[in-house]
């Protein structure tokens, strides 16, 4: 199979080609001759990754000419690290990643979202014995327990898929 594109949109995680390489060779691998193209801009939340799809967003970072490329047959989107760091709020993730999805299919293209990674590193509090035995993470504390953590924001995105059937 050859011939075609695979698009790669996406933050920081996608920029400057980083993951191009790795993803052509693990196709390769698979007997898969593809070209691997990347969009990625770097502290961009779910709204403007969809701006830079929809021709809305800034022209160093625009994706927007994969829509009418006939050559781009599938697309990954990586997205979410920085909605959820900056707290943007899981409903405003899920429905701009959803926008994404569906104006990827409705030009053809077979969209692969994939689940907001696992990020940043967790920082460790000591806390006196009478609170808390041992330590605590101290991203629970800041986001987990008000559940707009990054489980929420990956359940919000699938239950947004299911809402819409998909």
């Amino acid at each position: 199979r050859e011939g075609f594109s695979v698009a790669v949109i996406g933050d920081s995680w996608v920029a400057n080609g980083k993951l191009d390489g790795p993803l052509a060779d693990a196709l390769r691998e698979n007997g898969i001759r593809a070209t691997v193209i990347s969009f990625g801009d770097p502290g961009a939340k779910s709204k403007r990754i969809y701006a830079n799809l929809v021709g809305q967003g800034k022209p160093s970072h625009s994706s927007h000419r994969i829509l009418s490329d006939p050559g781009v047959r599938y697309c990954i989107i990586i997205a979410g690290v920085n909605d959820v760091m900056a707290r943007i709020g899981k409903d405003f993730y899920a429905y701009h990643t959803y926008a994404l999805c569906q104006t990827l299919r409705d030009s053809g293209i077979r969209v692969f979202a994939l689940e907001i990674p696992e990020f940043g590193t967790e920082v460790q509090l000591e806390v006196p014995w009478y609170v808390r035995y041992g330590k605590l993470p101290l991203y629970g504390l800041l986001f987990e327990e008000e559940g707009d953590g990054l489980e929420s924001y990956r359940r919000a995105f699938l239950d947004r898929l299911d809402a819409e059937g998909l």
